[in-house]
């Protein structure tokens, strides 16, 4: 992980305080890594075997920006060390294919 300054270590402190499991972020842009042909594991549990697969990472920009922390709040509060992520999904607008039957329109 890259070495973060004492100003934006302390900032990442006060924003890990303050979210909980449920608030909606924005966040403009935002990496994708991995190996599209590579799997978590292999059949041993070893991760070794991930070395022979070249990672690739993508920016990419989600249209509404919009993302909802789905880690759990009592995640939020760990020490960065035991818990260096925090976990979303993202927030999109629906299309036409979402009001066919079966779906309520409100």
């Amino acid at each position: 992980m890259a070495s973060l300054s004492v100003e934006q270590q302390d900032a990442l402190d006060r924003l890990r305080a303050e979210l909980q499991q449920g608030d909606v972020i924005h966040v403009d842009a935002f990496a994708v890594v991995g190996a599209p042909e590579a799997t978590l594991l292999d059949d041993t549990g070893d991760a070794e075997g991930l070395a022979r697969y070249r990672l690739t990472a993508v920016e990419r920009r989600l249209e509404s920006g919009l993302w909802a922390v789905i880690s759990r709040t009592c995640d939020l509060r760990r020490d960065i060390d035991l818990e260096p992520f925090v976990q979303v999904s993202p927030i999109l607008g629906l299309t036409e294919e979402w009001s066919s039957p079966g779906f309520v329109d409100t």
